[in-house]
């Protein structure tokens, strides 16, 4: 079978970047292999006696437009749901802490309330505070620094372990000092070097914002700015789907090699193959490698040190009889805590539409490699001896859901974006192939749907 494009993967990226295509007019055929059942990838959402159950992401950020504008083109406006509140914890010395009101980012911009929290010392409090007296650092263009040296730099090791290592490292699934500034958080850096620290770039945004508060059609910048959708993330890709005329998904396909035959690639899957003179791979980096033996080994190495971590993500419901969850989202783990979950998030109290009236919803993170074979039951056992730990909880769950993932978070070390720079080198030797996706330029949905547009 012969067509104009293949695209490699019906996550996302791949769904997005055949929908882009066709919205672009391109008139040739398009083809898309994806090894599993379904088409859709970790977007996937389970509906079950009144509960609505995401298998992965449960929202996206909108400070990132470009999914938010595929929304709007899929029609989808309506569908947009604000979290119920945007309250969280910190789980520190083995209590659940509330955040101290106006940290924005790591920034104290309510110091009167910072002082009060429990959660830093005397001193931790003070270093903070101090941020925008450190003089700002000078990178090389081809240096780059982790993020636990630039927090611990700017705002001291306190602010890095219980607050900012926990909130923003766990997106990336990677350890603090290992995770690349430039790759993961480049605004940071921008702020640093245009107004010499993030406490003073803060509050001149928090100056335009005063400015734009005056304006009545901006009061809804007070909002979180993630949102949801009321039916759930795979409301999302069955839209896509539903839009894709010129498009065909084969499924239960595993691809095992694409090969470069002239002009043209050819794609093997099984005993059947597959040509294009362009190919879009989605995959993750080690399975790209993996495909692409037959077009180069120096790509193929250069993938191969891409990093990836493992995660499994339980979902019980509980009677609301038999757990009192309190008025936030859930919680997130400071470093030291002796705990196996690496975070929690109460669905049915971020979200509405999650859940019946009688029920709560909640989900439990893991991603310490010691749980990653236990079973389903144990889980279960760890996680509720956990949660009752921290909430009141007098009966079992009710009900469990188990998805899992392994070695498929990508982690975006130190030097990333100069490993991506050697692999886009080595793929001009190769026109028609394009690698796309959360392992490369950036692991949101926003960032994958970037990509698929930037390349239709």
């Amino acid at each position: 079978m012969q067509s104009n494009t293949i695209i490699i993967g019906a996550g996302i990226t791949g769904l997005s970047s055949a929908y882009y295509l066709e919205k672009s007019g391109d008139k040739g055929l398009i083809t898309i292999l994806e090894s599993s059942p379904n088409a859709g990838g970790k977007i996937a959402t389970t509906y079950e006696d009144g509960f609505v159950v995401e298998h992965a992401p449960d929202s996206f950020i909108t400070t990132k437009p470009y999914l938010l504008d595929l929304i709007r083109d899929l029609g989808l406006t309506r569908e947009i749901i604000h979290p119920a509140n945007s309250k969280f914890f910190i789980l520190k010395n083995s209590e659940l802490m509330s955040v101290p009101s106006g940290l924005t980012f790591m920034v104290p911009t309510d110091k009167d309330a910072f002082m009060q929290s429990p959660m830093f010392s005397e001193e931790g409090k003070l270093r903070a505070l101090n941020e925008e007296n450190i003089p700002a650092k000078i990178l090389a263009d081809d240096e780059d620094e982790s993020f636990g040296e630039f927090v611990e730099r700017r705002f001291g090791k306190e602010m890095l372990d219980n607050y900012a290592e926990p909130l923003f490292a766990g997106i990336y699934s990677t350890p603090s000092y290992e995770l690349s500034m430039r790759a993961a958080f480049p605004q940071f850096l921008a702020m640093e070097q245009k107004y010499g620290s993030l406490t003073r770039a803060i509050s001149e945004k928090q100056k335009e914002s005063e400015e734009n508060k005056k304006n009545e059609a901006n009061k809804n910048l007070q909002r979180s700015p993630f949102v949801s959708l009321k039916g759930g993330m795979q409301t999302l890709t069955d839209a896509l789907l539903k839009q894709l005329e010129k498009t065909t998904i084969i499924t239960d396909c595993k691809v095992t090699s694409v090969e470069k035959l002239g002009d043209i690639y050819r794609i093997s899957c099984g005993d059947k193959t597959y040509d294009a003179s362009r190919v879009i791979i989605t995959l993750p980096a080690h399975a790209a490698a993996e495909i692409l033996c037959e077009i180069s080994n120096d790509l193929v190495e250069e993938l191969a040190t891409f990093s990836s971590n493992s995660s499994r993500i339980l979902t019980l419901a509980y009677r609301k009889e038999d757990c009192e969850l309190p008025g936030a989202t859930g919680y997130v783990i400071a470093r030291g805590e002796d705990t196996m979950l690496s975070a929690s998030t109460w669905s049915s109290k971020k979200w509405n539409h999650r859940a019946p009236e009688t029920h709560h919803l909640v989900r439990c993170f893991f991603s310490k490699p010691e749980v990653m074979k236990l079973s389903k039951d144990e889980l279960v056992m760890i996680a509720a001896e956990e949660l009752s730990k921290l909430i009141p909880i007098a009966g079992n769950p009710v009900k469990s859901w188990l998805n899992s993932y392994p070695n498929l978070l990508p982690q975006y070390k130190v030097g990333h974006l100069q490993k991506l720079d050697r692999v886009r080198t080595l793929l001009e030797e190769f026109p028609g192939i394009q690698l796309l996706g959360a392992y490369y330029d950036g692991i949101g949905m926003p960032d994958c749907v970037k990509q698929a547009k930037g390349i239709a």
